[in-house]
């Protein structure tokens, strides 16, 4: 999950952009405590410790330390087609 808990406070993992000595762009997370309010499901309303809309770690945050360099991937729109839902083109359905 996105919502980490350490010793009794809840973080949240904000990715930073940053350019490195060699002019290549680097994501470094940023380890942010911060309060939550209400749940509801999976959700978690945070009242305090982030603004605006920055870029956030949504898995593996239990994994991370503050100052690690991550990898940023696309969330994929369309699964990889398997051979369970492979349809051939003009065969019948």
């Amino acid at each position: 999950t996105s919502l980490v808990l350490r010793d009794g406070r809840s973080y949240l993992f904000e990715v930073q952009s940053i350019t490195d000595a060699a002019n290549h762009q680097v994501h470094r997370v940023i380890q942010r405590s911060v309060t939550t309010a209400r749940r509801e499901g999976d959700l978690v309303e945070i009242v305090e410790g982030i603004t605006g809309n920055p870029p956030l770690v949504v898995t593996g945050g239990a994994f991370l330390n503050d100052g690690d360099l991550v990898t940023v991937v696309s969330k994929q729109a369309n699964p990889p087609q398997t051979a369970a839902n492979k349809t051939k083109a003009g065969a019948a359905k």
